[in-house]
């Protein structure tokens, strides 16, 4: 308590309780500071720890995006350009959060092809592009070649020299150069932000719109991994029913081969398949599901009577195979009226 006020005491004693008085007093002073202090230090100590769960939630987030992604480490150059054309994209990290969308008329469509620089091929790309047709009308696509091809906006990734051998069914001993190719699917990882992955042909004319509403009507299950058997080997000429002209995979059946590949279906020694066939035994090998739909394709072998363009007419069938020539394939578009209409991204 305060003291009271000091009486007169005998010599020495006064200066004693005198001081002691005043230590009692500078005391009571002191308290309400140091109660201050210790409150601003408790609450000091919480705001610290809520920061620290706070960014402890955020690096967890940032975590699961780079193990689910991988982009994190890729800077804004290394971005697709096709990515740059996503709705809501932005040249920060905003496109890590793009959420799968779908197609401007059904599912959504991620495609690829692969050609040979300066070639025939090549000048097929080059009307696809001019027509926005082939791969060009998908939701996003990319094109891969031997060599570096450019075009309007079109620039190719590279995956090196073919050097594939003669097959005796009048095609390819491909599966190295399309092993190749398909990595480079997966390095683009796009595919995992749509419905469907399709692998075209450049002389394989296939019309977008009947594709999505064949999808669209089969009600594929989101997760389920699967690919289309497209052909009746069957009823016609042909040795298999899954063609390379067009091949179509879930997303699921992707990502199993994204994660399994190199350890379920390594690449074959001696070849003895083309690409289409190696991919589907793979595909069965790594628990993909087959649907089918033998409508998908109306394929022309080496021996059979080839498509005439007004074949492409038929809306009963998605793609057709081959045309060859510039000329024979703006025909074929021509006559297939529900194909041609605005880009998906004009």
């Amino acid at each position: 308590g305060r003291c009271a006020p000091c009486l007169p005491c005998p010599d020495g004693f006064g200066s004693s309780l005198l001081m002691s008085c005043t230590r009692a007093e500078e005391r009571e002073q002191l308290l309400p500071e140091a109660e201050k202090s210790a409150a601003s230090i408790r609450t000091e100590s919480r705001s610290w720890v809520a920061f620290g769960l706070l960014l402890g939630l955020l690096s967890l987030g940032l975590v699961t995006i780079w193990f689910r992604y991988g982009w994190l480490t890729r800077g804004l150059e290394d971005i697709p350009h096709e990515l740059q054309k996503y709705e809501g994209y932005a040249k920060d990290a905003s496109h890590l959060f793009l959420k799968q969308r779908k197609g401007p008329e059904g599912p959504s469509l991620f495609c690829w092809a692969l050609i040979m620089a300066n070639s025939g091929e090549e000048e097929l790309m080059r009307q696809h592009r001019q027509s926005n047709t082939n791969i060009f009308r998908c939701d996003a696509w990319l094109l891969l070649s031997d060599f570096p091809v450019s075009f309007q906006d079109v620039k190719s990734i590279s995956i090196g020299a073919f050097n594939s051998k003669r097959a005796p069914w009048n095609s390819w001993y491909n599966v190295p150069v399309f092993l190749r190719a398909w990595n480079k699917v997966l390095e683009d990882k796009r595919f995992l932000l749509y419905d469907w992955t399709v692998k075209a042909d450049m002389d394989t004319f296939f019309c977008h719109q009947r594709l999505r509403e064949r999808l669209g009507n089969a009600h594929v299950p989101k997760d389920e991994a699967c690919i289309w058997l497209n052909y009746d080997a069957d009823k016609n000429p042909g040795p298999l029913d899954f063609l390379g002209p067009i091949e179509i995979f879930s997303t699921g059946a992707m990502k199993l081969y994204q994660r399994s590949h190199a350890k379920v279906c390594p690449r074959p020694h001696p070849q003895t398949q083309g690409e289409d066939a190696f991919m589907k035994d793979c595909m069965l090998k790594l628990g993909v599901k087959t649907r089918m739909d033998y409508s998908l394709l109306q394929n022309a072998c080496d021996w059979c009577e080839p498509l005439h363009p007004k074949q492409c007419a038929d809306r009963g069938h998605v793609a057709f195979h081959p045309f060859k020539k510039v000329e024979l394939y703006s025909e074929c578009l021509a006559h297939a009226d529900d194909c041609i209409g605005p880009s998906p991204w004009r």
